[in-house]
């Protein structure tokens, strides 16, 4: 869900028919820290006007960190829920319905990661994540956010974000019984 820029509010943008996916493969160093790269592909429609979208395709590095480790939560409970948070960075290649071209977007993003453990091999994961993007030229409906620019001829850019939730699903590698995200 966007959170800014959203050009003109009053237009009253209706961006429910958001879409995402993304891919990672993240590698525990130790139990309490690891390290993740990510692929994400998200598409920001208007309802109202399907002609104005943004999609974004970002690829992203990320610190991993294990609370349940950290605060040294040790009952029963835990050996089937965990608790990840992450944070880092990433580069965007958003392609915005009013422009011929992509624009490249830096981002930022913080999150948090509840996990529940179905099998040795697979859990079941979401994802509250904050994506920060640093010089946005296009607002999420696709459109120029600033298109008086001035006589030097540059856009003015914008920092903007959104929220993200994510379902899905881990498969654990490897042949430990054990993986790092169980005590």
């Amino acid at each position: 869900m966007p959170v800014t820029p959203i050009p003109d509010a009053r237009k009253g943008f209706d961006f429910s028919s958001y879409n995402h996916f993304n891919i990672g493969v993240r590698y525990m160093i130790i139990p309490e820290l690891g390290a993740r790269i990510g692929f994400a592909h998200e598409k920001f429609s208007d309802n109202k006007d399907r002609d104005n979208n943004l999609v974004y395709s970002r690829i992203d590095l990320e610190a991993v960190s294990n609370l349940v480790y950290i605060l040294g939560f040790n009952s029963h409970f835990f050996d089937k829920v965990g608790l990840l948070v992450h944070g880092g960075g990433g580069y965007v290649f958003a392609n915005p319905s009013a422009a011929i071209n992509n624009e490249k977007v830096a981002n930022l993003m913080f999150g948090v990661n509840p996990i529940f453990k179905l099998t040795d091999k697979f859990a079941v994961s979401a994802d509250f994540t904050y994506l920060y993007t640093i010089k946005q030229h296009f607002g999420f409906d696709g459109q120029l956010i600033e298109p008086n620019f001035p006589s030097g001829g540059e856009f003015e850019a914008f920092n903007g974000g959104f929220l993200n939730f994510t379902v899905g699903i881990k498969y654990y590698f490897g042949n430990n019984r054990d993986h790092a995200d169980w005590l």
